[in-house]
């Protein structure tokens, strides 16, 4: 069953639990992206930035999905998205 923070990741598509001590949670935020959501540009950075000021860019990550069948085009995506 979702939680309704669940339901309403705005920033992120994952978050994971981690322990900070005492009774505190603080939470990983991720996002997961393939070479489809690369283009256009300016939607995948509006996430990766709304990403990162949500906390300041501490425990925040991405996944990214690399397609099987094409390898070569998926590592000059990964360097696109790393460049950008």
């Amino acid at each position: 069953m979702l939680t309704s923070l669940e339901r309403e990741l705005n920033t992120h598509d994952l978050a994971l639990p981690i322990p900070l001590g005492g009774t505190q949670d603080g939470l990983f935020r991720l996002i997961v992206m393939s070479s489809t959501d690369l283009k256009p540009q300016a939607q995948y950075m509006e996430r990766v930035e709304r990403l990162y000021h949500q906390t300041g860019g501490r425990d925040v990550g991405i996944v990214f999905l690399m397609d099987e069948t094409s390898s070569e085009q998926g590592v000059r995506n990964l360097m696109l998205l790393q460049a950008t």
